[in-house]
């Protein structure tokens, strides 16, 4: 079930394959090469999540974002277990 989820800001990445394989790589779900920890809320809870993208540049449009915007990003995702796949 989709629901809306606000991301306020990035908190650590973002993170590739090749960097994050040197000793959490095996987690990283299959088809996903990019990684970013983010200040998320969710049905009003604040929390850190993982996002997971296929590519560098598409976790880097939204470092973007935040480098020129202090306003969340607001997607409706299918957001479970921190995976982003909207």
């Amino acid at each position: 079930m989709k629901k809306p989820v606000k991301i306020w800001g990035i908190i650590e990445g973002p993170i590739t394959h090749e960097e994050y394989a040197d000793g959490l790589g095996k987690d990283m779900p299959e088809g996903f090469n990019c990684v970013m920890l983010c200040k998320v809320e969710v049905n009003g809870e604040i929390d850190a999540q993982n996002f997971w993208f296929e590519t560098f540049d598409e976790a880097y449009e939204w470092k973007k974002h935040f480098d020129k915007n202090i306003e969340p990003l607001e997607i409706e995702s299918n957001f479970m277990e921190g995976k982003y796949n909207g």
